[in-house]
């Protein structure tokens, strides 16, 4: 399937890749934008030059409008989200957690994707704990 490219940012890049406590994706907003509508997928690079996500590796931003000339650094470590400037432009800072580096391999790379639709489910039956929460002891049933 192919996807149209997006314009609100600009392509990210690995820097420091294999590095623990280093390795980082930057990009930058062309216009702005609400990051929240945003996520970082890990994929990898095939022979033909298409790519295939990696199951289980897809950073979700928080809810913070950026603009142009902003920067926006995601570590893959761990650390405390921070919201700066760097030579008098916005860096906005956030952290995967992975206890392990993620770009070590150069076939391995960061894919930007637009959250454009969303529909949220339930269960089909509650879990046990649900009448807990919802009903005080000694409640009638």
């Amino acid at each position: 399937m192919i996807f149209p490219p997006l314009i609100e940012v600009s392509a990210p890049v690995v820097e420091e890749s294999g590095v623990p406590n280093k390795e980082r994706v930057i990009f930058r907003p062309t216009q702005s934008i609400n990051l929240v509508q945003f996520a970082i997928i890990v994929a990898i690079r095939q022979d033909n030059g298409s790519y295939n996500a990696l199951v289980d590796n897809t950073f979700i931003f928080d809810d913070i409008i950026v603009k142009p000339p902003a920067w926006v650094v995601v570590f893959t470590g761990v650390g405390e989200r921070k919201d700066t400037f760097f030579k008098g432009e916005p860096v906005h800072i956030r952290f995967w957690g992975r206890s392990n580096v993620m770009f070590g391999v150069a076939e391995v790379v960061p894919v930007i994707a637009r959250i454009g639709q969303v529909m949220i489910g339930g269960h089909s039956q509650m879990p046990p704990s649900w009448k807990t929460l919802q009903q005080p002891q000694g409640a009638a049933q």
